[in-house]
């Protein structure tokens, strides 16, 4: 009897050993057997009862707990700062201390999503980060500021600033200056009395502002543009800027200016009194974007910047106030843009050129129903009317009047179509 139940206890024991999880196994290796789930903002986090090395929680303000300014104060490449639920009165700007490293950034993150809210009220600045890198915030609301930005960046590279609700700024919501490799993420910015988004040089060249991603964002409600970014080599996708503008006819859905840069699958609408995206300088890349309902048009190309070599391929531009496409022209003469793939409808012209504009490629687009005609080309004797050309685009609706002013409609530009009267349903050119 006592060897049959001798077997059985070390039957047991090698079963429950069997069934123990491997992540179990590893945590008891390593000390955290302690450990106990919290949901988090990415998946299941492990957050310790007490704080560990790499892991400290802090709390609203209360007695002998940790405070987020110290936290930050302590930080080194690696830690993850966790913010409990609550409300958050810091008396400063918060400003991590140390910078993180490639694969080991410092995390400053809510426990959950929209849960832990920093109040800046009478501070300049939320969040603070000057030459630093390799920072990630994550998950936090941020509001109420006396002159400055919720988020401010200021000659730093590889910062993070993801999930974030920010709100009720006198400067922008978010400021990232004189930076570069550095990505906006699903963030919520409006009620500033400036710009949602801004991203451009402050002492520096634009040049040197490259290499930023601006994604999956809304801007709404800001008193100047929704986002602004003015550098190279930047990528400005899948965003939703309505609302803005407030002030001037400068003020736009997404402002773009600099070289190379990329506009693709944003919608920009109803910002009341500048267009949905406003381009300057050259090599741009605007693609798979619906601009509707803005107060000037759907997309505007120079006019205070020196804009060529500029690619318009597969945007919706709908019941814009001026024009589907308008290309201006002032001190500087665009040139060497391509039209091509859009479609344009309910604009009260779809597409308005100013004078000395020259080299324009109007191609494979879709016109219908314009409030006073498909296009107004305001030429000036020194232009060089060959160079705007038109071929397989579709015109729709009862006023497809083409006007140009200072002279006749040129039959080599429009392909002996577009007398003013003529309608042209359903056709193609």
């Amino acid at each position: 009897m006592f060897f049959q139940l001798r077997w059985i206890v070390i039957f047991s024991v090698i079963s429950i050993m069997v069934i123990i999880p491997a992540s179990l196994m590893a945590d008891r290796r390593e000390g955290n057997f302690d450990k106990k789930p919290v949901q988090g903002i990415s998946g299941i986090d492990f957050i310790s009862e007490e704080n560990t090395p790499d892991t400290l929680v802090v709390y609203p303000e209360s007695e002998n707990r940790l405070t987020i300014d110290q936290a930050l104060a302590q930080a080194q490449p690696g830690t993850i700062i966790v913010l409990a639920p609550g409300n958050y009165y810091p008396p400063d700007r918060l400003q991590p201390a140390v910078s993180g490293l490639a694969g080991n950034p410092v995390i400053i993150k809510a426990a959950q999503v929209d849960t832990a809210v920093i109040h800046a009220d009478g501070n300049k600045y939320g969040f603070y980060l000057y030459d630093k890198s390799h920072i990630i915030i994550d998950g936090l609301i941020i509001r109420g500021f006396y002159s400055g930005c919720g988020v401010k960046v200021l000659l730093s590279h590889h910062i993070t600033l993801k999930n974030l609700t920010v709100s009720d700024s006198q400067s922008h919501t978010i400021s990232v200056a004189d930076s570069h490799s550095s990505i906006i993420e699903n963030c919520t910015t409006s009620g500033s009395r400036s710009i949602g988004i801004c991203v451009a040089p402050t002492n520096l060249t634009p040049a040197d502002i490259h290499d930023n991603i601006i994604t999956g964002n809304e801007s709404l409600e800001n008193d100047n543009s929704g986002i602004l970014i003015y550098g190279d080599n930047n990528l400005i996708t899948e965003n939703f800027s309505h609302h803005n503008g407030t002030r001037d006819p400068y003020d736009h859905g997404i402002y773009c200016i600099g070289n190379t840069n990329t506009v693709t699958g944003n919608t920009c609408h109803d910002n009341a009194f500048g267009s949905g995206i406003r381009l300057g300088d050259r090599d741009h890349i605007v693609r798979n974007n619906r601009c509707y309902g803005n107060g000037q048009s759907g997309i505007i190309i120079g006019g205070t910047n020196d804009s060529h070599d500029i690619l318009i391929e597969g945007n919706e531009l709908e019941d814009n106030g001026h024009s589907g496409v308008q290309i201006n022209a002032s001190d500087y003469l665009p040139s060497g843009i391509m039209i091509t793939g859009n479609m344009m409808q309910r604009n009260t012209y779809h597409i308005y050129i100013q004078n000395g504009v020259t080299g324009v490629s109007i191609t494979d687009n879709i016109f219908s129903d314009p409030i006073t005609w498909q296009m107004e080309i305001r030429m000036s004797l020194n232009v060089a009317v060959s160079e705007i050309s038109l071929d397989q685009n579709s015109f729709y609706g009862p006023n497809c009047m083409f006007y140009v002013a200072g002279q006749a409609v040129p039959s080599n530009i429009f392909l002996g179509i577009g007398q003013p009267g003529a309608t042209c349903s359903g056709s193609s050119y």
